[in-house]
This record gives C-alpha cells, sequence and structure tokens, in this order.
C-alpha cells in the first residue's frame, strides 16, 4: 500500500513537472509568435512603396504594435491621409520619432486632435518647424511651450507668441526679440511677470520700460501690474551695474584725464622759445605729469589686486 502511495505520487509530480513545462512552452511560443508578427509588420512596413500606406484601412491602424511604429518611413508618414492620421491612438503617436512627427504635412499636423497632441513628448514639440507648431499651437498643453526652441520663439507670429508669454521660462523670455516685444498688446505687456523681468537681458529691459511709461499704451486702467513691473525693471540684475563694469568706467575716465595731462606737459616742453612760461606754469605741468603717472600707477595696482584678491577700489 506505501509502496502504491509511493508511485502514485511519483505520477503526479511528472504530470505537474509536464505541465509545467508546457505551459512555459506555451508562452515562449506565444512570444516567438508575437515577436514574429511583429518582424513580419515591419518587415511589411519595409518592403512597402510609400503610397501603398493608403490601403491601410483606419480599422487596421490603432493595431499597429507601438515597437513597429518607428519604422513606418518618412516617405510612408507622408502618405497617410488626414483620416488615417486621427486613427493613430495617443498612445502610438507617443511611439513616433520626433523626426516623423516633424515629417507630417501641413493637412496633416491640422488634422491631429488635441488628445494626440497632448501626447506628444517634449522632444516631438522642440522638432516641429514654425509653420507646423503654429498650427497646432492652441491644443497644446501650457507645460509643452516649455519646450518651444529660441528658433521656434523668434519665428512664431507676435500676437501668437505674446498670447504664449504667461506660458515661457524665465529661460524662455531671453529669447524674446525686442521688435517682438515692442508689438506686443497692452495686454500681452500686462502678462509678463517681475519673475520674467528679473531674468531679461538689458536690451529687453530698456525696450519694456520705454513701453511702460508710453501713457499713450499702457495706463494703470489696461495694466494694473504697471507699478510692479517698472519696479522690478529697476531692480533686474541686468539693470544693475556690476562691480567690474564700475571699475573699468573708473579705470577709463582716471587713464583719459592721464593722458590729457600728459599731452598738456609734452605740448609746454615743446613750446617755442620765444613763449614764454613762468615758474609757476612749469610747477603746475610738473605736478599735472606726475599726477598723471600716479593715477596710471593706481590703475593698474587696482586691476592687479582684482584678480589676485579680488578687491576693487
Amino acid at each position: 500500500m506505501k509502496k502504491n502511495h509511493i508511485l502514485m505520487l511519483a505520477g503526479l509530480s511528472i504530470f505537474f513537472t509536464i505541465e509545467s513545462n508546457q505551459s512555459q512552452n506555451d508562452d515562449r511560443y506565444q512570444s516567438i509568435i508575437a515577436a514574429a508578427s511583429e518582424q513580419s509588420l515591419i518587415d511589411q512596413f519595409s518592403a512597402l512603396a510609400a503610397a501603398g500606406v493608403t490601403n491601410i484601412t483606419t480599422l487596421q491602424i490603432p493595431t499597429i504594435s507601438k515597437s513597429v511604429i518607428p519604422f513606418i518611413s518618412n516617405d510612408q508618414m507622408i502618405q497617410f491621409t488626414p483620416a488615417q492620421i486621427i486613427a493613430f491612438s495617443p498612445a502610438q503617436i507617443t511611439a513616433m520619432l520626433p523626426g516623423q512627427i516633424a515629417g507630417l504635412t501641413l493637412a496633416q499636423s491640422a488634422s491631429l486632435t488635441t488628445a494626440q497632441i497632448t501626447a506628444m513628448a517634449s522632444s516631438h514639440i522642440a522638432a516641429m518647424p514654425v509653420a507646423q507648431l503654429n498650427i497646432v499651437l492652441s491644443k497644446l498643453a501650457p507645460a509643452q511651450i516649455a519646450s518651444f526652441t529660441q528658433k521656434q520663439i523668434q519665428g512664431l507670429p507676435v500676437f501668437a507668441l505674446g498670447n504664449l508669454i504667461p506660458n515661457l521660462t524665465n529661460a524662455q523670455i531671453k529669447y524674446v526679440q525686442v521688435a517682438q516685444l515692442q508689438k506686443f498688446s497692452a495686454a500681452q505687456i500686462a502678462s509678463i511677470t517681475p519673475s520674467q523681468i528679473n531674468n531679461m537681458i538689458k536690451a529687453q529691459l530698456d525696450a519694456l520700460l520705454a513701453m511702460l511709461k508710453n501713457s499713450n499704451f499702457i495706463t494703470t486702467a489696461n495694466n494694473p501690474h504697471l507699478a510692479s513691473q517698472i519696479s522690478a525693471i529697476t531692480q533686474a540684475p541686468a539693470n544693475q551695474v556690476h562691480p567690474v563694469e564700475a571699475y573699468v568706467d573708473k579705470s577709463i575716465d582716471r587713464i583719459r584725464i592721464a593722458m590729457q595731462r600728459q599731452q598738456t606737459a609734452i605740448q609746454a616742453s615743446n613750446a617755442p622759445a620765444t613763449q614764454q612760461v613762468n615758474t609757476n606754469q612749469k610747477t603746475d605741468l610738473q605736478k599735472s605729469n606726475e599726477k598723471a603717472a600716479s593715477d596710471i600707477k593706481k590703475s593698474n595696482k587696482a586691476i592687479k589686486d582684482f584678480f589676485t584678491k579680488g578687491k576693487i577700489k
């Protein structure tokens, strides 16, 4: 009896082992089939003439695996009709390469849904040509605007760019050209934040301040932030005189005065013998020349102190 039990248990063990191995084999088989099917689809796309993609139905498009999407060539992509483009799921759009998105025609881009555009990564947005970007602008999420490059910002129509001001990052605000800034509406100017002003360059600050001080254009009625914006401009780093800059200006003045004094001394020493120069005048010229030499010496010492000790006098 005991022997029979042992034999039954051994049989069950063998059965479950066989079943387990069979299950694992089935999983591997399904994976192999899926991979083969996927590779087959990639091969089919590679072999398909560009115009052939128009034969893919809108019901078939959502079934294309995300891993196959990157293998659709740009020549094939531009052959899809707007109706086919709409059939791509947001997940499939996410799987596209930036170059595939940027390569879409303007008609295809116009057909993209808000859900499809919202699914795009920052790399997709940054790759778009300005003309394409302008078409999808109204469907972008605020966070996607932070992906705009300098070229895109400077290429957008002024009115469109002005409406995006609240969504531009502190780093992006520097890309707005003065010529663009000067064409913003009063409402768009009012949307510029103190934080953005704090990151503007000097030319932008000067242009903005001139606009804010133009009472025919900006008033407290159409810009409740007028006072705070002017204050932010005054305190912006680009408007502060750097210690080195202040020192350089002072040094230039010193050297200029010194050179004038030396020139006067040279002219006096070369004066004709008939020209009378009294003792007091000679003494003044000598003092002036000595003063000039002293100022130049001080300037040179100040330069040395700045670079060796970090001190500015």
